[in-house]
């Protein structure tokens, strides 16, 4: 599968809350980086990620690159208040 696809099908499971989806898409080693987080693991990202799903943003995927196994998104997210 394309990671686009894959990226895809992540962000609508998010924007759903659908906890099992997301769990199914994202592999043992999966890490993540974003402005708030400095390459997480799977783990880690459930922890302390996961429970701000009820605050999920509103999202416009802009572009998505992707290169090898590699993939960056650019995309405009509109949170409200999404941090304690």
């Amino acid at each position: 599968m394309p990671h686009s696809d894959l990226i895809r099908k992540y962000f609508s499971a998010y924007k759903n809350k659908d906890c099992k989806a997301v769990e199914s898409l994202l592999t043992d080693d999966f890490v993540v980086t974003s402005p708030y987080d400095d390459h997480i693991d799977r783990t880690t990202y459930f922890k302390r990620c996961w429970p701000y799903g009820e605050k999920s943003p509103t999202y416009v995927i802009e572009a998505l690159f992707e290169k090898s196994n590699e993939a960056f998104i650019h995309g405009l997210f509109d949170w409200t208040d999404p941090w304690p």
